[in-house]
């Protein structure tokens, strides 16, 4: 992520993608990249509102399901609000998911969590989300309850790491993410 400018922001995200399915060998391969923007446009006290934007290149092996095959494109309307070491998230959006597997291509996507700061330089948090189940023949949407850490040993550097777990049949059993944020 980078600052344009005060209130707008460009990303830039490259997952590597560790895929291991029960008889058959382990995946390990760079996902779909993605360029986003995000407009913060309301910064009123302890509230925040922003919108961002993002547009995902098929760069992944969509042919072993680690990638969409087509350009993706996300809008999401971004909430929070800061009180104290307690800060609350919710977020709303839409995804345009042009595949190549014959799923569906209107996606929704919801997500409320909150955060607790213990100190400059490490906070924990929990998430809830949500979004509209991309098989185009199931009626459950997958839900899950996340919970992670971060580590910022600068303002410049942060490493996350968080486990998920799945809500309903819909969603992955577990998950476990690694996340890198470069500040400049």
């Amino acid at each position: 992520t980078y600052g344009l400018a005060e209130s707008v922001d460009v990303s830039f995200s490259a997952p590597y993608l560790l895929n291991r399915v029960e008889g058959e060998e382990t995946q390990k391969v760079l996902g779909d990249v993605a360029l986003g923007l995000k407009w913060r446009f309301l910064e009123a006290d302890a509230l925040h509102l922003a919108v961002a934007a993002e547009i995902a290149a098929p760069t992944g092996k969509d042919e072993k399901g680690l990638g969409a095959g087509r350009t993706g494109y996300d809008a999401t309307l971004i909430a929070e609000y800061a009180i104290g070491d307690w800060t609350a998230f919710a977020n709303a959006g839409y995804s345009y998911a042009d595949n190549l597997a014959d799923e569906r291509k209107n996606i929704w996507h919801t997500a409320i969590a909150a955060e607790y700061a213990f100190s400059e330089q490490w906070a924990a948090n929990v998430e809830w989300n949500a979004e509209r189940n991309a098989d185009a023949s199931a009626s459950r949407h997958p839900m899950n309850l996340a919970t992670g850490v971060t580590f910022s040993p600068s303002e410049a550097f942060d490493l996350d790491l968080g486990y998920s777990v799945g809500l309903n049949d819909a969603a992955d059993d577990y998950a476990l993410s690694v996340g890198v944020t470069f500040h400049f």
